[in-house]
């Protein structure tokens, strides 16, 4: 009886090691790392994974940083280059036409990086010809 007795307890211990084993493993490939995440806003998103925003011409600096917010685990760097080396310390320089940002989130060991386009608008001037008529000033 006791050698009965002691061979189930020798399987019963085998069986709990395996589930155990087996639950682990299965736990392990279900876990993901979270991966970093920004919100932008008052950008728009456009079909190609870019943020964009155009603004007039009179506006020639802005602060990226006041339209991306990220949860205290994530970090950002908001750069000129997809590398992260020419990186944007407060307000961004606009120059006429496309300016384009890129911002490098990251969460532990994960990355992500975000697009971000801003569109500088030109400043045309108009004139008109009243072929002879009154003569009208050009217009900025």
């Amino acid at each position: 009886m006791k050698k009965v007795l002691s061979i189930m307890l020798i399987v019963l211990i085998a069986v709990a090691v395996m589930l155990t084993v087996t639950a682990c493993t299965s736990c392990n490939k279900n876990t993901q790392m979270p991966e970093p995440s920004l919100v932008i806003k008052g950008l728009t998103l456009g079909d190609n994974g870019e943020y964009r925003l155009n603004v007039g011409n009179a506006v020639e600096t802005f602060s990226l940083k006041d339209v991306i917010q990220a949860d205290r685990s994530t970090r950002f760097v908001i750069s000129t280059d997809k590398a992260g080396e020419n990186i944007v310390k407060d307000k961004a320089t606009l120059t006429v036409g496309d300016n384009v940002f890129y911002v490098t989130a990251s969460l532990g060991e994960a990355t992500r990086i975000y697009t971000i386009r801003i569109r500088r608008l030109g400043s045309y001037t108009v004139s008109f010809d009243t072929d002879g008529g009154r003569h009208l000033q050009a217009e900025l």
